[in-house]
Order: structure tokens, then C-alpha cells, then sequence
């Protein structure tokens, strides 16, 4: 997350991750852990490997989204 690291990433406030697939489901949850409060919106149709689990942790980190 060098982005993060780097201050790129302070007034994101939502994302489209649709069309990326070359992010994994771990590299998404640590977005989300950091940013997740500060976003309004999130996209990530077309994402097969989240699953359940994976919703079921990131939901709650997620309060904002609208």
C-alpha cells in the first residue's frame, strides 16, 4: 500500500474495483481496514472470490457507505 503510505490515499472517499483483477481479496480487506470509515461508496462487482467471509468482516468496517 504504498499509495497509503505516501498520503494519496487521505481524502479517498469512495472506489470502483470492478475491472481490476489482478487485486487479491486480502489486498482489498487491508484497503478497507484502513480506509473503510472515510468511504461514501465502494464498487467491486465481478469479484467471485469475495465471499461470504469475506463480506461478513468487511461490512462492519464499512459504516459510512451509503
Amino acid at each position: 500500500m504504498a499509495m497509503s503510505a505516501a498520503g494519496r490515499l487521505d481524502r479517498l472517499r469512495s472506489f470502483d474495483i470492478s475491472c481490476t483483477y489482478g487485486l487479491s481479496d486480502s489486498v482489498i480487506m487491508n484497503l478497507i481496514q484502513s480506509r473503510g470509515k472515510q468511504l461514501i461508496g465502494a464498487m467491486m462487482a465481478g469479484k467471485p472470490k469475495l465471499d461470504e467471509h469475506f463480506w461478513l468482516a468487511a461490512i462492519p468496517l464499512l459504516p459510512n457507505v451509503r
